[in-house]
């Protein structure tokens, strides 16, 4: 399972940030691959930083997709952002960044990215949205030749020019879900495990192929 985050920011007037990707060429929330170790708020914050030069603070979780790409499954965990500080600098995964109108949105934006931003600038309060999304045959497509051609062509021009690796492979994460239950009186589930001599919330390991609140079920 790859697991990824998305940072929504909204300006003063009412503009949204995004990026265009330097793979793609479409335009996107600024977001990327969560490293080990790291919390995801933590990885949308340094997202944004790294893509944009904002320094930002993850606050809400507004929504968390799973993808079912293959081979490596997706987990999407999308945040709206509150600015501290910084300034908008372009880098290499991101040549241009910017505030854009909300309605519409550029037509480059695929439309799995297009449902992440929607979704982020609806949220107001309370449980973050969740949900399955699948790929259009054309981002299909444009994945598999952003893999097997444009990220070697990148990775060879980088090696070829004496530069570090192009960062296009992310680490991969073993997931498990646990769930709270109670009953009418208030109390608690909990189950004996017979490997160790604990008490535990029902859960357990994901399967690679399934999202979390299917683990869970």
């Amino acid at each position: 399972m790859r697991i990824s985050t998305n940072g929504i920011i909204v300006n003063g007037q009412n503009r949204v940030l995004l990026i265009q990707r330097s793979d793609s060429r479409t335009f996107a929330p600024p977001g990327g691959g969560l490293e080990f170790g790291e919390l995801p708020p933590d990885g949308a914050a340094r997202e944004v930083l790294e893509e944009t030069g904002l320094v930002v603070a993850a606050d809400k979780l507004v929504s968390v997709f799973y993808w079912p790409n293959e081979p490596y499954p997706f987990l999407t965990f999308s945040f709206r952002c509150r600015v501290l500080g910084g300034e908008l600098i372009p880098s290499r995964e991101s040549p241009r960044v910017g505030y854009y109108p909300i309605v519409p949105l550029p037509r480059l934006v695929l439309p799995f990215h297009r449902k992440r931003v929607q979704i982020g600038l609806a949220y107001t309060a309370g449980a973050p949205y969740w949900g399955v999304q699948h790929m259009t045959w054309y981002e299909d497509l444009g994945k598999r030749f952003l893999g097997q051609v444009a990220f070697r062509w990148y990775r060879l021009l980088r090696r070829l020019r004496g530069q570090s690796a192009y960062a296009g492979r992310m680490p991969g994460w073993v997931l498990g879900a646990f769930v709270v239950i109670w009953n009418d009186a208030g109390a608690i589930l909990w189950v004996k495990r017979t490997d160790v001599d604990l008490w535990n919330l029902p859960g357990g390991g994901a399967n690679q192929d399934e999202p979390p609140w299917e683990t869970a079920v």
